[in-house]
């Protein structure tokens, strides 16, 4: 019965480029109350059935300016350089996502952050609004088809998978300039997440008509749409570990900071862990104590399935003498040799004496070394306590 549905439908496309269609194609279960479809594209995105504000995939929903969470549906009713909120009043004041000094204050930033993404912000964490990528991607020829039609009166573009047959309907809502809804039934115009670097007063975004559908840029302050595409998880992609490398004496401690990049990944939480924790151990906040001379390797590692870790090596010398001297052999171990016994103060003097394991000597008033006054037996050799 299916086979003959999607005969049908087919054959009703094939009338003419107006044709009346009433669905926006198969749905999976919603992510944080929205629908979305899989259109089986080679990125895996999954795309929202319908605009922000919107309830149904024909409904125009709200406008927002690139950048501003909050659209006309929220109470901006003027769009324009004079009430964006990354400009000083004009273009060529930018005061956030800017690559050029002649546009603003520089910051580099090219994709919107979570703050300010409309989808992110209105539908929650699991959404975005596509990258210009993303929209590339969708209207790719070998991927999916696009038709300019109707739904419920309303027109705008379908777009089917050429793999799966599920489509998504994108309606022509025009957009909002100053306080005017403009080309609203005749052009849809979707923002991305992504800036113009040419022009950087410019963002990226999905523009079509009747004609044609296609990627290009417009100024940051029109009120356009956004359709949210579910969130995929963003991985850890590299750590860098400062300093690079640390010379501790013994004793001594350092902290170790962690830059994980992109800052925004999903799972930033880092494990800490050391090659030799003889010579030194570290903290699950990055701290390292040098236990003795030696090297070892801190690395430090992403826990989201990413395999990204960073290394930090330590070396580690013999903490400098303060009331005791000693004498460098040269061995291979660089094993330093003190010049006199514990409780001597020359080379020559004896000492104190001390029974193994012991830190009271005879010095501190032990005057009994046996088996019954030995600190770790039960008063005979074959009643030990410990080691």
């Amino acid at each position: 019965m299916r086979k003959y549905l999607l005969l049908l439908l087919c054959a009703l496309l094939s009338i003419g480029a107006s044709a009346q269609v009433s669905d926006s194609g198969p749905r999976k279960a919603s992510a944080n109350g929205h629908e979305y479809v899989d259109l089986g594209l080679p990125s895996g995105t999954l795309w929202a059935t319908h605009n922000i504000g919107a309830t149904n995939p024909e409904d125009y929903g709200d406008y927002f300016a690139w950048g501003e969470t909050e659209g006309y549906n929220s109470g901006k009713t003027d769009f324009d350089w004079s009430t964006y909120k990354y400009c000083n009043g004009d273009y060529n004041k930018l005061t956030k996502y800017c690559n050029s000094s002649g546009f603003g204050t520089v910051d580099n930033k090219t994709e919107l952050e979570f703050s300010d993404d409309a989808a992110y912000v209105n539908w929650g964490i699991n959404w975005r609004m596509p990258s210009i990528g993303q929209f590339s991607e969708l209207i790719n020829s070998s991927y999916t088809t696009t038709t300019w039609t109707t739904v419920n009166g309303v027109y705008g573009r379908k777009i089917t998978s050429k793999s799966n047959g599920n489509s998504i309907f994108l309606p022509a809502a025009g957009c909002r300039d100053d306080t005017s809804l403009i080309y609203a039934g005749s052009y849809g115009l979707y923002w991305s997440r992504t800036l113009d670097t040419s022009y950087p007063h410019y963002a990226r975004s999905l523009d079509f008509n009747s004609s044609n559908i296609y990627t290009r840029y417009n100024s940051r302050y029109y009120g356009r749409s956004v359709r949210p595409v579910l969130a995929s998880i963003l991985l850890v992609e590299t750590i860098t570990l400062t300093p690079a490398s640390l010379a501790l004496a013994a004793g001594a401690t350092s902290q170790l900071t962690a830059t994980v990049t992109p800052s925004c990944a999903d799972n930033p939480v880092l494990t800490w862990s050391s090659s030799d924790t003889e010579v030194a151990v570290v903290g699950t906040d990055g701290r390292v104590v040098a236990v003795a001379p030696g090297t070892a390797v801190i690395t430090c590692a992403a826990t989201d399935g990413s395999g990204v870790k960073a290394t930090c090596q330590v070396t580690v010398t013999a903490a400098a003498a303060t009331a005791h001297e000693y004498v460098d052999l040269g061995l291979p171990s660089g094993t330093l040799w003190a010049t006199c016994n514990i409780g001597a103060s020359s080379p020559e003097d004896y000492g104190d004496y001390f029974a193994w394991g012991e830190t009271s000597g005879y010095n501190s008033g032990k005057t009994t070394f046996n088996w019954s006054t030995y600190k770790y037996c039960n008063g005979y050799s074959s009643t030990l306590t410990k080691y």
